[in-house]
């Protein structure tokens, strides 16, 4: 994960400390979405905003869940927006993994 800490020390930290970290993830978080917004065209951008709203509803909603869940929903997100939208190409065991097309629709669309 981009910027995040691994699973099993996650999990042996305390609430307070990952309620901490949160924040700096979701600084990160805007960071991956702005360069993300700017490296596809204007009407992409538009579908982009809108799944990240929709995805915003959802992290929101998982805060219930507690700190350790919503960080992991929001390491995995900019993950995700990383290779699907700027990622670089990835070499995985011998396997050219390639940038996801952008045309593919957003899998949070559905959740609008």
């Amino acid at each position: 994960m981009n910027g995040a800490i691994g699973g099993e020390y996650l999990t042996s930290l305390p609430k307070s400390k990952i309620e901490e970290l949160l924040p700096r993830l979701d600084g990160e978080l805007n960071v991956v979405f702005q360069r993300c917004l700017h490296a596809v065209p204007e009407e992409q951008a538009a579908q982009l905003r809108q799944a990240q709203r929709a995805w915003i509803a959802y992290r929101d909603a998982s805060r219930a869940l507690g700190a350790t869940i919503v960080y992991v929903i929001l390491s995995h997100r900019i993950d995700r927006l990383n290779s699907f939208y700027a990622g670089p190409t990835k070499e995985v065991q011998g396997y050219t993994e390639e940038k996801a097309d952008p045309s593919v629709p957003d899998p949070f669309e559905r959740a609008r």
